[in-house]
């Protein structure tokens, strides 16, 4: 039974990496909410894997593309209720030499409060505190829906004036402690009265293996890697380790699923220059945008996964790796350690290494029962993850919660 309906704003819905997204929207479903997908503008088509993004683009709404209809007769008003009378003013956005990127995001909240008011979105779940939680707030201080916001990365990686975004927010949910413990220090008085944590997470039952993991004998031992193509994930030092292991007389054979951000004409060209550079083009093999089915597929077939992220918030890669019990190396950056216990559910390296990477290969390709062992480990250990992963009902009950309030207030003021 659907109880209500809110927004859920994501920019360039979907994405590669968005599968968590149609996980909770999905999950909001089950819970009674139903949600009304929003999104800034299409994402490339290159980068769309998945088997249900034509039922995703199909259902999204996309405020870019309509902004015509706002500029700029439309625009102007709101734009002088915002300056005249709003606390915008003190921001990067209320400078004059900003006005060309503020104009933009006035017309999309004026879209975004148009779409809410005609198809009755009582509220807006912002997963992204970059432009996006601008449109929201921005919205909001227009007579708009209330907004909350999901913050998956430090602040500092979504630009200025977190303050103003967050301000109004009626509630929030970060994925990790660390990232939690960041906001609340930096927000202060200005963090919302409920900002809960819940990690990004997938469904143990899904990704489980249909045959037992085989830890390497003989041949090539197989490394696999999930992710965006960014220079943040480590590539570099990855692709240095496969140099490193081939030297030592190591055979193996590294398989990257992910492109990045332009369509696979930005980073990997560089990834595709530095394989060659390296002589590794034998060995490595870019697999592009690919599908949940296909990332299931590689780490049923792979004797490791590796990731050598810089810094990660905390990582879903991850957590598929390891709810399919393959051993993991991953890097002691971010939110990570909060997943990966060392030595007990995958092995953790120092971030920008290449000798450590190449180290816990050549341990756990000579250690086939340390590999079984933190397999099973990791599996057991995503399994009771699974039970803490709830921002679905997060979102759910706080929206609730939010509405029930207002109710009570507006009861108590009519009399």
């Amino acid at each position: 039974m659907i109880k209500m309906k809110i927004g859920y704003l994501v920019p360039e819905f979907p994405g590669q990496t968005h599968i968590f997204f149609w996980r909770e929207i999905i999950a909001l479903k089950e819970l009674g909410i139903e949600t009304g997908i929003i999104s800034t503008r299409p994402p490339k088509i290159s980068l769309q894997p998945h088997s249900w993004t034509e039922d995703a683009i199909g259902r999204t709404t996309y405020l870019i593309p309509h902004l015509r209809r706002f500029l700029p007769a439309a625009v102007m008003p709101s734009l002088a209720t915002l300056l005249n009378g709003g606390d915008i003013r003190s921001t990067s956005l209320g400078r004059l030499s900003s006005f060309k990127k503020l104009l933009p995001i006035v017309a999309c909240a004026l879209k975004l409060k148009s779409h809410c008011e005609l198809n009755n979105i009582c509220h807006v779940h912002i997963h992204s505190c970059a432009n996006c939680a601008y449109i929201g707030r921005v919205a909001r201080d227009l007579g708009g829906p209330s907004y909350s916001l999901t913050l998956h990365n430090p602040l500092q990686c979504y630009g200025p004036d977190q303050i103003f975004k967050w301000k109004k927010a009626a509630f929030g949910i970060a994925i990790t402690k660390k990232i939690h413990e960041e906001v609340t220090t930096t927000l202060g008085d200005f963090c919302p009265k409920y900002l809960s944590v819940s990690p990004m997470g997938v469904s143990a039952a899904k990704f489980q293996r249909t045959i037992n993991y085989k830890p390497w004998e003989y041949g090539p031992i197989k490394l696999f890697c999930c992710g965006r193509l960014n220079r943040v994930k480590g590539y570099q030092e990855l692709l240095q380790s496969v140099r490193q292991l081939k030297d030592q007389g190591v055979e193996v054979k590294l398989r990257i699923a992910g492109e990045d951000d332009q369509g696979g004409t930005g980073y990997r060209n560089e990834m595709t220059k530095l394989i060659s550079s390296l002589a590794i083009a034998d060995s490595v093999e870019l697999l592009g945008a690919v599908s949940e089915e296909c990332v299931k597929r590689e780490l049923e077939a792979c004797h490791i996964f590796v990731l050598a992220s810089h810094e990660e918030p905390l990582g879903v890669a991850y957590m598929e790796a390891m709810s399919m019990e393959v051993p993991v190396i991953g890097t002691d950056a971010g939110g990570v350690s909060e997943l990966i216990t060392n030595g007990f559910t995958g092995v953790l390296v120092k971030p920008k290494s290449a000798e450590e990477i190449t180290k816990a290969v050549c341990r756990l390709r000579s250690d086939p029962e340390e590999c079984i062992r933190l397999g099973e480990a990791a599996r057991k250990a995503m399994l009771a993850l699974g039970t803490q992963i709830n921002s679905p009902k997060i979102i759910a009950e706080s929206v609730e919660r939010l509405y029930s309030d207002t109710s009570r207030s507006l009861t108590k003021n009519s009399y």
